[in-house]
């Protein structure tokens, strides 16, 4: 199943108060067309977490979509960055290459990504369907480095 489709299934939830993630049962149907994710800020998606840490302090990630720009690393060893149009940076985790088809298909700008926000930076899992093409995952990311 790619980035953008809405799955109808049963979902069996792991315990804790986040509640974000589960198993997915039975399989009932995809349902089209593509629903796209509305991206958020930065700022937003960190009272997220926070509000989630405060009723789950154990908690380590939490899906999130942003709309950002791939930064490559200003020396080696530094990490790729994520830069959103407020000029906030976040680091990019866990890429199993660097992410050229990220900067690619952004054509120097910013695209949606969605991926896990932690404490230590953002793991990009696909970009979201657009003008320019389909979702893709970084599946697809470590085939391309």
């Amino acid at each position: 199943m790619s980035a953008g489709r809405r799955l109808h299934a049963t979902l069996h939830f792991y315990s804790g108060s986040g509640q974000y993630r589960a198993l997915i049962g039975e399989q009932l149907d995809v349902i089209e067309p593509l629903v796209r994710p509305e991206a958020e800020a930065y700022a937003v998606v960190q009272d997220r977490f926070a509000t989630l840490l405060a009723a789950d302090p154990w908690a380590t990630r939490m899906p999130a979509v942003v709309r950002a720009t791939a930064v490559p690393p200003p020396g080696k060893g530094d990490p790729w960055r994520l830069r959103e149009s407020t000029g906030a940076g976040r680091d990019v985790l866990d890429l199993p290459g660097a992410p050229w088809p990220v900067l690619a298909r952004s054509l120097a700008g910013p695209v949606e990504i969605f991926g896990e926000w932690s404490p230590w930076g953002f793991r990009p899992l696909s970009l979201l369907p657009d003008d320019y093409g389909g979702s893709f995952s970084v599946d697809l990311l470590g085939q391309a480095a």
